[in-house]
């Protein structure tokens, strides 16, 4: 409710739905009617939520983006090293001006990490770390 732009802050369970639920108690009610439930109980439900917009870029606003893949359609095991590199070398030369993002999600028994390079940029960090970095910037 702190978000404004938050796209399930309208949201309400319709009456009819709120019936089923109670005549079918085996049914999970949805998060925001429990939540609803737990500050009712606290008698907390009139209060006044001050409105916080902490996402920059809120996820549901964010328009897709679109990249280029050359290397799709090519098996690693029966591509020579250098069909890649020319592959790369036309992409590049095709796109140079555009900025070169670098990626790579390194896996390992028990870790994730994520890596990615751009411009004089190098992130080398575990997955769960980056992402709220990025996040807080």
């Amino acid at each position: 409710m702190s978000v404004p732009t938050h796209p399930l802050k309208p949201f309400s369970l319709a009456t009819g739905l709120t019936r089923l639920y109670d005549t079918r108690s085996f049914n999970i009610e949805p998060l925001s009617e429990r939540a609803k439930a737990v500050l009712n109980d606290a008698h907390l439900n009139n209060i006044n939520i001050q409105e916080n917009n902490i996402l920059a870029f809120p996820p549901w606003d964010i328009q897709i983006f679109n990249y280029h893949y050359p290397f799709s359609g090519y098996d690693k095991a029966d591509t020579a090293d250098i069909n890649y590199q020319q592959l790369f070398s036309f992409h590049r030369s095709k796109y140079s001006k555009y900025i070169a993002v670098y990626t790579d999600g390194p896996k390992t028994a028990g870790h994730v990490g994520c890596g990615v390079v751009f411009n004089n940029t190098i992130l080398s960090l575990p997955y769960i770390i980056l992402c709220l970095s990025l996040m807080l910037d």
